[in-house]
């Protein structure tokens, strides 16, 4: 069964009403202690949280990504893409907030955990943080001549 909560606005600190208190607990409880990451990376939360990224929901994306990477072993391969995506929606949000150079040293900081990775990790792509830390550091930089 597949659970997705889609709340009726993202949330943006200092800009928007935040949700309520554990409106995603079911969702992040789909990720448990004892799968294994690609049980993690299959699960609706990190499915769910990839899917709010997409749409622009950067602060749902980084709290339900961060649930699962709670189960990850620290310093993996995958635990490194969790952190990574963390990091990426955490840009995207600060971009949103109208913190455009905090978003640009996110971008490096993701940069930095994507070295070296290759191919698909945690269902998630080298390219495709390449293309979104492109998209998020073109909004920041258009943000500097607003």
């Amino acid at each position: 069964m597949r659970i997705f909560v889609w709340p009726a606005r993202a949330y943006v600190p200092g800009v928007t009403k935040r949700h309520p208190d554990g409106l995603f607990d079911n969702l992040c409880a789909t990720a448990e202690p004892g799968m294994t990451n690609q049980e993690l990376a299959d699960s609706d939360a990190w499915s769910s949280a990839h899917g709010y990224f997409q749409a622009g929901y950067f602060w749902e994306a980084r709290q339900v990504w961060r649930a699962v990477c709670a189960y990850i072993p620290p310093q993996s391969e995958d635990w490194l893409v969790g952190q990574a995506a963390i990091q990426l929606a955490d840009a995207g949000l600060h971009v949103r907030m109208g913190k455009a150079q905090e978003a640009l040293a996110l971008c490096d900081q993701v940069e930095a955990y994507m070295l070296g990775l290759r191919g698909v990790i945690m269902n998630l792509s080298a390219n495709w943080f390449a293309e979104q830390i492109a998209l998020v550091r073109e909004e920041a930089k258009e943000s500097f001549t607003d």
